[in-house]
């Protein structure tokens, strides 16, 4: 079993060092966070322990309005710890504003679908992004020892901003299939995590510079 992480939040990189390493910052972006939440990733769920909640970031529906195929898989691990006791609550967040559909409506949709109470299921339909999922899940849901339920390419991005939220949080891979277009992922997760790094090192305005002028050129037509 792995242990309780704490609630201290990951070291900060000074700005100045930041700059001097701008040059190779998505690569030294990847590495500190994957080495800083590495030991907080279970690679099992024998090896969790019981924990207040489940969190399930969320992702884009189909167009008929059910979980994409990576959606579900995260849903279908937030519902295994539950039935399992090892969560108690389970969060699900996501953008209900998004011109391609209601994300938190089809993950709640979902999961009631899969028997699980209402009153068990705490539904953040106000953030836009995983950092604002785990502030959000902190400050406003009050919750302290979470599991977060994302895949292998997003958990360490995940787990890194609910550390900086001063989360106690652990993670479980969610990837249960092959999904499409996964070096696109991996690209748009590089440059996810770069900003991560950029914005909680304290430069906030060159995060969100940095994560909406790429995300712009690189997927805006994947997005629309």
């Amino acid at each position: 079993m792995i242990p309780p992480t704490g609630t201290t939040p990951t070291p900060r990189i000074p700005v100045a060092v930041a700059c001097l390493i701008a040059p190779g910052l998505p690569a030294f972006a990847r590495l500190w966070i994957r080495r800083s939440t590495q030991d907080s990733i279970a690679r099992s769920v024998a090896a969790l322990p019981r924990r207040d909640a489940a969190i399930v970031p969320g992702c884009l529906p189909l167009p008929d309005g059910t979980p994409s195929p990576m959606l579900a898989d995260r849903l279908a691990t937030g519902l295994d710890l539950y039935r399992r006791r090892l969560v108690s609550r389970i969060l699900i967040s996501g953008n209900t504003n998004h011109p391609r559909g209601d994300e938190a409506a089809t993950m709640r949709r979902w999961l009631l679908d899969h028997a699980v109470p209402k009153r068990d299921l705490l539904v953040d339909g106000d953030s836009r992004r995983t950092r604002d999922t785990m502030q959000r899940a902190a400050q406003v849901y009050g919750l302290r020892a979470v599991t977060v339920c994302t895949q292998r390419f997003h958990l360490p991005r995940a787990l890194y901003l609910a550390h900086h939220a001063s989360l106690d949080a652990l993670g479980l891979e969610a990837d249960r299939r092959p999904y499409d277009a996964p070096r696109i992922e991996s690209l748009r997760e590089l440059l996810a995590q770069t900003a991560a790094f950029v914005e909680e090192a304290g430069v906030t305005p060159w995060g969100h510079a940095t994560r909406g002028c790429l995300y712009r050129r690189v997927f805006a037509d994947r997005k629309k």
